[in-house]
């Protein structure tokens, strides 16, 4: 609730003066609906009694009002549209940098497709929340309250009349709310496993064509899409419902006011012009009383995208908190994973001011131990803490300034490798320098996009990063991966000039001969070689 509860701030603080001013803006069109209306009536009447002169003067003016109003509108709709456009943008910044500034567990552990939904659609459902929902739904109340209180200053009956008959729009989203509430929750959640199978698809896509599981894969997709296509029948049926009941509802509306009001004069209750003034008032009225139930109904999906983007928001203040340690310590860790033990009984401490070597085979559970140091799994028992800090609390705040971090799989950008390092504010004189000995030339850093670069290129640029930002931690996860032996030789000899600490997990002994420690992981434990 707290979360949501700052959620709510966030967004209200962002956009709550945007909200006013969209507020004051539909506000104003009440009067001069009120104005129209009584012109128009006005005319009519002095027509009918053959008064030329005052029909030319109230049309004169009827079309002076009307075209007034709708430069207004074109005029403000533009400012208001630039001024929304950037402060859009700026929240959706800012949101994005709260969101990427959760614990790195926290973001590793949601799913990819849950938060696109979330950033696209249920960002722009709670943006619409207050730039479009609240004020809407507070004009519109004040719109019904003052057209009946108008018409009904008129003639009291048929103010009662059109009330009571404008809740007739009321039936079609009672019949099928609940519907279309479920329909769209299933939608959503299917649009989010598409979006997930999609990308690990797009991530195994070498393992799908080595294995030759391409019919496997599209049957797999196949059975997402009948699911969706089951859901998304059901959806097109419940909204075509909607809009053909709204459709015979606005035609009984409309013909059924223009009929009462007509009896009203045929048998004397109200006057020509009260009745002609009620007709041109009855669809603001009908579309304002219609509007505060839609938005009603629209509070329950605002509600639903609240609860899901909570989820992604964290209202965790993480404060710089320095390393005033040096090691990384398990303490009776236990991991597993679709209940099988991967690691048990693991208590050690590993100093992080030398270099450390973490052996072992293929499958034994090193990439499962790194990935519990530096946050991205949590141990099923026990606690693992880096630098007195819980290795799960990591985030920006604390991680990127005192951990260079490389997974086995490097990182696909679409800039180049210069840009990268001016990101970085690193001299490029020396990346030059660096990347001459891995035998990289100056053109391909300032030319070729990190995703064009081969295996063994792309390796190169993340491990002279690492080395050239001078973290006080280095942690490298099978950084010969994709390597030669000259490359292989370089790094070693890099990386024994180091003087900050450096962690590597390995299968091969490269690196035996300036380790400090060398660990080696078996049968789900660590023992200390060295």
């Amino acid at each position: 609730m707290e979360k949501l509860l700052s959620l709510r701030k966030f967004f209200r603080q962002k956009l709550g003066w945007l909200s006013l001013c969209q507020w004051i803006f539909n506000i104003i069109e009440i009067p001069v609906n009120l104005l129209i209306a009584t012109k128009l009536s006005n005319t009519i009447i002095d027509a009918t009694s053959g008064n030329l002169d005052s029909v030319i003067s109230n049309s004169v003016l009827l079309v002076m009002i009307i075209v007034l109003k709708k430069l207004f509108d074109i005029i403000f709709g533009f400012v208001f549209q630039e001024i929304k456009t950037k402060v859009l943008h700026k929240c959706k910044i800012d949101f994005y940098s709260r969101l990427l500034s959760q614990s790195l567990f926290t973001l590793y552990s949601q799913n990819h497709g849950t938060i696109i939904e979330n950033i696209n659609d249920d960002f722009n459902t709670i943006t619409n929340k207050y730039l479009s929902t609240y004020p809407n739904f507070l004009v519109c109340i004040i719109t019904a309250i003052i057209y009946f209180s108008y018409i009904a200053v008129q003639n009291w009956m048929i103010g009662i009349c059109l009330l009571i008959i404008s809740f007739l729009q009321i039936i079609p989203p009672l019949i099928i709310k609940k519907y279309l509430q479920v329909n769209y929750e299933d939608c959503r959640e299917i649009e989010a496993d598409i979006t997930d199978y999609m990308i690990e698809s797009h991530r195994g896509f070498v393992l799908l064509k080595l294995y030759k599981a391409r019919q496997w894969w599209l049957s797999k997709l196949k059975e997402h899409h009948k699911t969706y296509l089951k859901a998304g029948k059901k959806s097109i049926f419940t909204g075509t419902t909607e809009s053909t009941l709204n459709e015979i509802f606005s035609i009984i509306l409309t013909y059924g006011t223009y009929i009462i009001l007509g009896l009203f004069v045929l048998f004397q209750k109200s006057p020509l012009n009260v009745a002609l003034l009620s007709i041109s008032l009855s669809s603001g009225f009908y579309k304002a009383i219609k509007s505060i139930f839609d938005v009603i109904g629209n509070f329950a999906i605002v509600r639903s995208a609240e609860k899901r983007m909570h989820q992604v928001y964290e209202n965790e203040k993480h404060t710089e908190c320095p390393f005033k340690l040096t090691t990384i310590n398990f303490h009776n860790v236990e991991f597993e994973y679709d209940n099988k033990l991967i690691l048990h009984g693991i208590n050690l401490t590993i100093d992080m001011t030398k270099t450390n070597i973490i052996k072992g085979c293929n499958g034994t559970g090193k990439s499962t131990i790194l990935n519990l140091m530096v946050g991205l799994l949590r141990p099923t028992k026990g606690e693992v803490s880096i630098g007195g800090i819980v290795a799960e609390e990591l985030s920006d705040v604390n991680f990127c300034k005192d951990i260079f971090y490389l997974p086995q799989s490097d990182p696909r950008f679409n800039f180049t490798a210069e840009e990268l390092f001016e990101m970085e504010c690193i001299n490029l004189n020396e990346c030059y320098f660096l990347a001459s000995k891995f035998n990289i030339e100056k053109e391909t850093l300032k030319n070729t996009k990190i995703n064009d670069l081969s295996g063994g290129e792309r390796k190169k640029i993340f491990l002279l990063l690492g080395i050239l930002l001078e973290t006080r931690y280095l942690i490298l996860d099978e950084p010969t991966n994709s390597l030669d032996n000259r490359g292989c030789k370089i790094l070693v000899e890099l990386l024994k000039n180091k003087k900050s600490g450096v962690l590597i997990i390995t299968h091969d002994n490269s690196f035996d001969n300036i380790a400090d420690h060398i660990y080696v992981v078996k049968e789900g434990k660590i023992y200390i070689e060295k």
